[in-house]
């Protein structure tokens, strides 16, 4: 009898062994499901400022242009202005 239960002895703990890992392994299961989800949502908020980053490129360039614009305006007015009075100096 006492082999029988030294044989039950050794089962039970090797059935317990069984469900200590099987417990470990759902908790890491939880943990890569958990970190899934955290890589999946900087994953969306990097895309989103990676679209921000071309948007302000694309704005500082717009805005480049409109200042090149605004000075070169600027500047035919000057020279217009520079030509009409020498048109009335000549004249004079």
């Amino acid at each position: 009898m006492g082999t029988l239960e030294a044989e039950i002895a050794r089962i039970e703990k090797i059935v317990a062994a069984d469900n200590e890992t099987a417990k470990r392994l759902a908790a890491v299961r939880k943990r890569i499901a958990d970190e899934t989800t955290v890589l999946q949502s900087l994953d969306e908020k990097l895309k989103i400022l990676e679209g921000d980053r071309e948007r302000a490129t694309s704005l500082v360039l717009e805005r480049e242009a409109g200042y090149t614009r605004v000075f070169d305006a600027v500047a035919e007015g000057v020279c217009g202005i520079q030509n009409r009075r020498n048109v009335r100096g000549r004249d004079r």
